[in-house]
């Protein structure tokens, strides 16, 4: 069962309507976590314990964009980094086991060993 007053929700709600007044949150006492609702909507469940700062500035952040409607355009961003960070991983694993193989292949050439 939720309880919009369990939980301090009250101090959290009134973070949320700071953001935006269509915020609502109650806690679910059986699985310890929040129920974030929009606009009548579930927006977001969180364990109890798990909600700071930055999880709030990065709502904050995303009903930002959404509202200059450069939501898509952020979400491209992060996909792209994303990506970047992966090839670079990649490519870092790939020159370090070239340089692990190369020493090897040296040695049996010059040395025959």
């Amino acid at each position: 069962m939720l309880d919009p007053k369990g939980a301090k929700c009250h101090h959290l709600r009134n973070e949320l309507r700071d953001i935006d007044e269509r915020f609502d949150i109650a806690f679910d006492y059986e699985k310890e976590e929040y129920h974030v609702t929009f606009n009548g909507g579930p927006f977001a469940k969180v364990k109890y314990g798990e909600v700071d700062r930055d999880l709030i500035a990065d709502w904050r952040h995303t009903v930002w964009l959404n509202k200059r409607g450069e939501i898509l355009d952020y979400v491209d961003q992060q996909n792209e980094k994303a990506e970047a960070e992966e090839d670079r991983k990649l490519s870092n694993m790939a020159e370090a086991l070239a340089r692990d193989i190369r020493r090897p292949l040296i040695n049996n050439y010059l040395y025959g060993e």
